[in-house]
């Protein structure tokens, strides 16, 4: 490899290793007001294993 071609690799890596900054990340306030709290996730979990453990598949 000569100099010049050593030269625009350079430049083109240069290139590719700058990223671009990740958008932030849009939530909508009303989305989190509407879904329920975790505790009560884990509950209906749990209520809907309990009782796929009764029925027979």
């Amino acid at each position: 490899m000569n100099d010049k071609q050593m030269q625009a690799l350079i430049k083109k890596m240069e290139k590719q290793g700058k990223q671009k900054a990740k958008p932030a990340r849009w939530q909508d306030p009303t989305l989190a007001a509407t879904q329920k709290d975790p505790e009560e996730k884990v509950e209906a979990a749990k209520e809907i294993f309990q009782e796929m453990k009764r029925r027979e598949f």
